[in-house]
């Protein structure tokens, strides 16, 4: 009977507390259980290196939203990524503080530290959608990267990486030459091949695989800029036979290709080299504006700037090591320029044509 009585004190004194809070009994014990089932569906979720696998194969393998080859390469790598450092975790184990500790201890540029986390982010979604966790911890984490100085390569260094590019990664030619006299963003120029280019017409076309869409480059008159076709009749001379561009490996290549070069690298380099050239070869913005595709505020940051007229003179002068003529000769007159056909362009294949 005393045990009896000890219990329903104890009772008695837990249903006062209760009511202190406003709360009852049955509150009480609906609660527990409520907890237990949680813990029982927690307990059977996966850990992340099960999850982030399905979540890869699924976005990589995905037809209704299909990726591009170079996503799928990132992909790749940032699910491998989260699968090393958070494996073994379960979604709701991980919070803002377990992720920012790891970005910390990252030796990353700030650039690739918010690329990581973009795809962290993305998977930590999925996860909720999914009903693994409830909330994303990588939401509000916030990344600072600096605005760096848009810099350009002296027309010294773009022989130098042309002339390496011609004798060790003769592969690479056309993806270089177009990125640096047509002034392709990179994922474009890796995209070209062959029946692309129109070299009767002076035309090149890049599909619609990237961020821009299908676009398709006509050309105008200015003899400077005749280096372009140089280059690109030159390489259909020596490798048409070959593929434009490597069907493998294309972005090791160029990482293998930055890595030996003697000169600093930086971001977007050789399109803010040609925009840079291009303003100060024809000093028209306007112009700069519609053929980079980019806005006036961007092209006055990027492009706008005071370059050496030889300088100027010896960019447009550069050839190919086999073919190297002077900017003088007779070829270069009435050549074209790389320009864009205006926003919602129509060609007569019904293609719709979109600036860069």
């Amino acid at each position: 009977m005393e045990q009896v009585r000890y219990q329903s004190n104890q009772i008695q004194k837990m249903i006062d507390r209760l009511g202190e809070r406003g709360k009852t009994l049955d509150d009480c014990i609906n609660f527990y259980f409520l907890h237990l089932e949680q813990e029982t569906k927690r307990s059977i979720v996966p850990p992340i290196k099960e999850l982030c696998q399905k979540w890869y194969v699924e976005k990589r393998d995905s037809t209704n939203r299909p990726i591009r080859t170079k996503t799928k390469n990132e992909l790749k790598s940032y699910h491998k990524f989260i699968i090393d450092h958070w494996g073994n975790l379960k979604p709701f184990e991980v919070n803002r503080k377990v992720l920012n500790g790891v970005y910390e201890e990252l030796n990353n540029s700030n650039v690739t530290k918010r690329q990581k986390n973009r795809y962290v982010r993305q998977f930590f979604n999925w996860c909720k959608l999914e009903g693994y966790c409830s909330e994303n911890p990588a939401d509000g984490i916030k990344i600072t990267v600096k605005k760096s100085e848009v810099t350009i390569l002296k027309p010294s260094e773009i022989v130098e990486l042309l002339r390496l590019v011609e004798k060790k990664f003769p592969e690479m030619v056309g993806f270089y030459v177009l990125c640096v006299f047509g002034g392709l963003r990179p994922s474009e120029s890796q995209r070209v091949v062959w029946d692309d280019i129109n070299f009767e017409g002076k035309e090149i076309y890049v599909n619609s695989e990237g961020k821009t869409g299908s676009r398709r480059f006509i050309l105008e008159e200015c003899p400077e800029t005749n280096v372009l076709w140089v280059w690109l009749n030159h390489l259909k001379s020596i490798r048409g036979h070959q593929p434009f561009n490597p069907t493998k490996n294309h972005e090791g290549t160029q990482k293998k290709i930055r890595s030996i070069v003697k000169f600093p690298w930086s971001q977007d380099v050789l399109r803010h080299s040609f925009g840079t050239y291009y303003y100060n070869l024809i000093h028209d913005l306007g112009k700069v504006v519609h053929d980079m595709g980019n806005s006036e505020t961007i092209c006055k940051r990027h492009y706008v700037r005071s370059v050496a007229n030889s300088d100027t003179k010896e960019f447009w002068g550069i050839r190919p090591e086999e073919n190297d003529q002077k900017p003088n000769d007779s070829s270069l007159q009435s050549t074209p320029l790389v320009r864009i056909l205006s926003d919602e362009t129509v060609n007569s294949n019904g293609e719709t044509s979109v600036t860069c």
